[in-house]
C-alpha cells in the first residue's frame, strides 16, 4: 500500500515588484521555493507567489482582489521578515488569523522585526520581536528551510491555530493588567470612552 500524496499550498507574503524598475529579486527566489519544496518532499506543493501575477490593468482593486484569494486558497502562509515590508504583508497576516489558516514568520535574529532592542526607560530586551509579529504568528523561524519543516510537523501533529480573537484577547490583557501603570494614556482612553461603547 502506498501513502497517499496531501496537496498543500502556500502562500508566500513579501515585498512584490511595484513596476517595472522595482528590482526585487531578494522576495520569493528560486532558491527559497527549493528549499521550501525539499523540506515538503513527501506532500504535492503548490506555491502562491504574489510576484508571478502579470499587472492586471491599471487599477488596485483585481491585484487586492487576487492576493486575497491567494491568501484565502492557501493551506499555510510563509511571511518574508528578513528586510522591512509595507501595508500589504500585515494585511495579509491578518486575513489568515481571521480564516485560522497558520502562519509562518521567517524572521532572522538581528533583522527590523527580530533584534537586541533598548527603550527609551533603559529596559533592555535581548531578544525583541515586532508585536504585531509575534501575535500574528503561529511560529517564528529563521529561514525557509525551518518554515518547510514546521509545515511538515503541523501535518502531521496539527496544533491550535491563532485566530482572529487575537486581537480582543489582547486588548483585554492589556486592559486588565498594564492601564492602570500607563497613567497618560489611560487619562486619553477613559475620556475618550461613551456611553454607546
Amino acid at each position: 500500500m502506498t501513502n497517499k500524496i496531501k496537496k498543500i499550498s502556500i502562500y508566500i507574503a513579501g515585498s512584490v515588484r511595484k513596476d517595472r524598475n522595482d528590482d526585487n529579486t531578494v522576495f520569493a527566489s528560486d532558491d527559497i521555493k527549493n528549499e521550501i519544496y525539499k523540506a515538503l518532499s513527501d506532500f504535492e506543493v503548490t506555491i502562491f507567489d504574489p510576484n508571478e501575477s502579470k499587472i492586471l490593468g491599471t487599477k488596485s482593486r483585481p491585484r487586492f482582489g487576487k492576493d486575497c484569494l491567494q491568501v484565502t486558497s492557501s493551506d499555510f502562509i510563509i511571511v518574508d521578515l528578513r528586510e522591512k515590508r509595507g501595508i500589504g504583508v500585515g494585511s495579509e497576516m491578518m486575513i489568515a488569523r481571521q480564516r485560522k489558516i497558520p502562519v509562518v514568520a521567517v524572521c532572522p535574529p538581528d533583522s527590523h522585526y527580530k533584534r537586541h532592542m533598548v527603550f527609551h526607560t533603559g529596559a533592555v530586551n535581548q531578544e525583541w520581536v515586532h508585536p504585531f509579529v509575534e501575535s500574528l504568528s503561529d511560529v517564528i523561524v529563521e529561514d525557509f528551510k525551518g518554515a518547510g519543516e514546521w509545515i511538515k510537523k503541523f501535518i502531521n501533529n496539527p496544533l491550535e491555530v491563532r485566530s482572529d480573537e487575537i486581537v480582543n484577547e489582547s486588548i483585554k490583557d492589556y486592559l486588565d493588567n498594564y492601564l492602570d501603570d500607563d497613567l497618560g494614556f489611560k487619562e486619553k482612553y477613559l475620556n475618550s470612552l461613551h456611553e454607546s461603547k
